[in-house]
């Protein structure tokens, strides 16, 4: 039986526990697509948002970075850049950021790292003169706790509660199998807690919220908020509720989600390391009173390793996600959802992803991502297939057409099609996206629309034809326009590139290589274009221009670029559309 099929069981699953109750549930979820957004990230842990309506995105990289994307753009500078602070590796490494309510006039924000002692570091930074770039010499070191003895189960959580505007920390049981040392239930260590401190009163470094549950008691730290989390990977606040979400990642079976009403007053024991999930890990002292078991938990029989916590959707854009917590596992990507209905707690396996996911994000919109750890990449939620996975190839990859004044040239294209979204999608139409050649028959045909099931490929046999009567026509890979049920456009190369680049680029002192236009031609159009396709220079002429005489004496940096030369006919056809990729020096 595959995971899709596990996740979609109908049968109800109740357990009851300690007052808590839990179960696959009766009622619909929403099925859920991931679009990929963002790219070119080195190992991504954290997206979060400012909220300072500028629409920016901060993306935390493991090895000590944070990214800025701003405008739906990734800039070039990082917004912080502490690589040479952090020790990364394993666990370790700059795991978070959190910005203070009223960000945009404080103008400081924390991050949570490991150093190069491998302690955990909060700090406070400051910004430079420009808004997008932190100052890295403005660190304000607040809170370092000893975690040298391994490197694992760091925690790595900052978070600003909603409820009382105090800054939350979540950190590990100081590593090592089963918690070796007992942090997780000693109430005199910060390894193994959910921290609470303010470090916004102005107190250095920072001041003990007089309401936190510990305060005065002998034998505990007043910075605890509540203990025995074992490696609470990733917690959030419900922006509606105020409830607290923590996923905690379980030792060798079970990982589990935990959540604290906004009501709570602190002080939860999380049950780490008596319980493991609901299950007496250590059975010889599995003493429950007084311990808080969580509402949801799963465990390591499909291959699930690692929770990695998420958030609750309130967004806008996508209503069938109201009030339902994302969660996944890191090593199967496995998207989970869960719910609360009256008294009890809902959860069901909503996607089953192939990505390595850190972390959920959410911006400004209350639109949710997940990151893939391994890959760099961000995706949106969304309620609507996405044809990011879909690929379009065409064979050969050179046509030549030969029409005569009576009989026109036809040739056969093999088009095919590879899908890797998760889902199965339809083709429903396929056209030439160029007017040098028309489709007279597709096989296998189309009709209502030819399904292709996730995984696999289907490979579409194109009979095309060149109009009679014009010059001969050479297509280097051809390519189509494909419409599917992903409602997108998948086209099978460059869409203006006829010719393909050079396998290597070539110095520029080309006059005596360049085609010369036929004598009917009507427009000889010559471009230079940089790597992302921003056109540079334009010449329009009857006769082809070297780049030298495109550029035109303007300063041009020394580069790789895109020559483009297409001749127009006076019927308007497009006799020849090249691009070249060639270097460019002074």
């Amino acid at each position: 039986m595959t995971r899709a099929q596990i996740g979609a069981i109908a049968t109800v699953i109740l357990l009851v526990c300690s007052g808590f109750s839990y179960a696959q549930g009766t009622s619909s979820w929403p099925q859920i697509f991931l679009t990929k957004r963002f790219t070119s990230f080195s190992q991504p842990v954290f997206v979060t948002h400012p909220g300072d309506q500028s629409g920016r995105l901060f993306v935390v990289e493991q090895g000590g970075t944070i990214r800025l994307i701003k405008n739906g753009n990734l800039l070039s500078t990082p917004f912080l850049n502490i690589t040479d602070k952090v020790l990364s590796g394993s666990e370790r490494g700059l795991l978070s950021v959190a910005f203070p309510p009223s960000y945009s006039s404080k103008k400081h924000f924390y991050v949570y790292y490991t150093d190069q002692n491998g302690d955990l570091i909060i700090s406070r930074f400051g910004l430079t003169a420009n808004p997008d770039v932190a100052n890295p010499n403005s660190e304000e070191i607040l809170l370092t706790i000893n975690h040298r003895a391994n490197s694992n189960h760091n925690g790595g959580q900052l978070a600003f509660s909603p409820n009382d505007g105090f800054l939350y920390i979540g950190t590990g049981d100081g590593g090592g199998g089963g918690d070796p040392d007992g942090n997780g239930q000693n109430a005199d260590s910060l390894l193994g807690k959910i921290l609470r401190i303010d470090v916004e009163s102005g107190v250095n470094p920072y001041a003990i919220p007089a309401s936190n549950p510990f305060v005065g008691r002998m034998g505990y730290r007043s910075e605890i908020w509540a203990l025995g989390v074992r490696n609470p990977w990733r917690y959030a606040f419900d922006h509606q509720t105020g409830d607290l979400y923590i996923g905690d990642v379980g030792q060798n079976s079970f990982e589990e989600i935990d959540v604290q009403s906004a009501s709570s007053t602190g002080g939860e024991n999380y049950g780490w390391n008596i319980m493991e999930g609901l299950h007496c890990f250590n059975t010889n002292t599995c003493n429950q009173a007084g311990l808080t078991l969580p509402v949801a938990e799963y465990d390591h029989s499909d291959g699930d390793c690692a929770v990695t916590g998420g958030r609750v959707y309130r967004g806008q854009a996508f209503p069938t996600f109201s009030g339902i917590y994302f969660f996944a596992d890191f090593c199967t990507g496995k998207i989970f959802g869960l719910r609360k209905n009256g008294t009890t707690w809902e959860q069901t396996m909503l996607r089953d992803s192939p990505y390595n996911i850190s972390t959920f994000g959410e911006d400004e919109d209350g639109n949710l991502y997940v990151v893939d750890y391994s890959a760099g990449n961000i995706y949106l939620i969304t309620d609507t297939p996405s044809c990011d996975n879909v690929t379009a190839t065409s064979s050969p990859r050179s046509v030549t057409y030969r029409p005569t004044a009576t009989r026109a040239s036809r040739r056969i294209i093999f088009l095919t099609i590879t899908n890797r979204t998760g889902d199965p999608i339809q083709i429903q139409g396929i056209t030439p996206q160029t007017s040098e050649f028309t489709i007279l028959s597709i096989s296998p045909a189309l009709g209502s629309g030819v399904q292709i099931k996730n995984g696999r490929r289907r490979t579409f046999t194109v009979r095309t034809e060149r109009a009679a009567g014009l010059s001969v026509l050479r297509v280097n890979t051809p390519y189509f326009k494909v419409e599917t049920s992903c409602g997108q456009l998948v086209t099978a190369s460059k869409p203006f590139a006829f010719v393909p680049w050079s396998t290597s680029p070539r110095r520029v002192s080309i006059t005596s290589e360049l085609i010369k236009p036929p004598k009917e031609a009507a427009l000889v159009r010559t471009s230079l274009f940089d790597l992302s396709g921003r056109q540079i220079a334009e010449h329009t002429a009857e006769t082809i221009a070297t780049p030298s005489e495109i550029v035109q004496g303007k300063e041009l940096p020394p580069g790789i670029y895109l020559y483009v030369v297409t001749i127009q006919m006076w019927d308007g056809k497009v006799y020849l559309n090249q691009i070249t990729k060639i270097v460019w020096r002074r």
